[in-house]
């Protein structure tokens, strides 16, 4: 057996192409959003995720802030 078929033999549960649908993903916007957060109140990454997700209005409040000093940012 080659070297090669012992080190792919392994695969991903990502690698195959019927599960791309089901991969999570996250919009350039709200990556923003999260680094913005995270930069502004200084938490980490988890925890700037939880407050997006479970403080009300929050997303849109740092969407304001963000388009004040950026003219291509826009509510979708």
């Amino acid at each position: 057996m080659s070297v090669n078929n012992l080190i792919n033999s392994k695969k991903s549960f990502w690698d195959k192409r019927e599960n791309l649908k089901n991969k999570p993903s996250l919009s350039h916007r709200s990556l923003e959003v999260i680094s913005f957060l995270m930069e502004r109140d200084s938490v980490a990454l988890g925890i700037a995720i939880e407050r997006v997700m479970s403080t009300d209005g929050l997303y849109d409040e740092i969407l304001d802030e963000l388009s004040e000093d950026f003219d291509d940012i826009k509510k979708g």
